[in-house]
């Protein structure tokens, strides 16, 4: 809560009172490097109080988590994807192995309402989501292709951020020694690069001038096989990389869109 009223030095985590003496908010902040110049903000009382129960419950506070990284719509977007008004929050992205990923919510869908209440914008996403406990389920309305669908979503514990940035890192990292980077073969990919029916991963990324760039790996490719094993996720992708790179070599199929063949990737024997 944004307020003027006068928040000073000493007074965080006290009261914010209306006019009818009732406690709105608990105070957090204030703008300004020398003290109060009219601008204040709070902590809405609701908010303060969930906090507070799930602290004298467990002694932590605990969020759920959808796994999606939402966007505010515009006109212009509403537009684009054939929508009345620019009411909802777009999804750019789904965390591969998410809350959202196993309900079947999909790159491109538009979050309209989540337990028969509208979602505006992606703050107000994270804070909805943010109000329930992990392992809650709730009643997503998305917007797709046209069509209203609903969607239960079985919400899971939002990950320390700690653990949100090793997996980016893991990712990273997997980028930096191979020069590409891969993704989990979802549903919506499938589609997107006609594998519908295949398992293996897709890759995302590659690096200019790489050996994989070289070897005609790109984009949207899929990579069925890692010496002769199949790869059926990003873990056993990682795990038979390892093991191809201590031995100096890896052969992979591969599947371009037009044909499945092989190709040799060499690294430096670790052995």
């Amino acid at each position: 809560i944004q307020t003027d009223a006068a928040i000073n030095f000493g007074n965080s985590g006290g009261p914010l009172i209306d006019m009818y003496g009732k406690a709105v908010g608990m105070n957090t902040a204030i703008l300004g490097p020398g003290g109060n110049i009219g601008i204040g903000f709070a902590i809405p009382s609701n908010m303060a109080k969930q906090i507070a129960d799930q602290l004298i419950e467990g002694g932590e506070v605990v969020r759920g988590y959808l796994g999606v990284l939402p966007q505010d719509m515009t006109a212009q977007m509403a537009q684009a994807f054939g929508l009345k008004d620019d009411k909802g929050v777009l999804i750019p992205e789904v965390t591969e192995g998410s809350a959202a990923d196993k309900a079947g919510l999909k790159h491109n869908d538009i979050i309209l309402e989540v337990n028969e209440e509208s979602v505006e914008s992606a703050s107000q996403l994270r804070n909805t989501i943010a109000r329930y406990k992990p392992g809650t389920k709730v009643e997503i309305i998305v917007f797709r292709d046209g069509q209203r669908k609903n969607l239960t979503v079985t919400l899971e514990k939002r990950p320390a951020p700690e653990e949100m940035a090793s997996r980016e890192s893991q990712r990273e990292d997997t980028f930096t020694d191979l020069g590409f980077s891969v993704r989990n073969l979802t549903e919506e990919l499938a589609h997107r690069y006609g594998f519908e029916g295949e398992s293996g991963v897709i890759v995302d990324r590659v690096a200019s001038r790489s050996m994989a760039a070289q070897k005609g790996i790109v984009p949207g490719t899929l990579i069925k096989e890692i010496n002769r094993k199949p790869v059926k996720n990003v873990e056993q992708f990682r795990s038979a990389m390892k093991k191809a790179m201590r031995k100096g070599q890896a052969l992979l199929l591969i599947d371009n869109g037009r044909l499945s063949h092989f190709v040799v990737l060499e690294f430096e024997n670790e052995d």
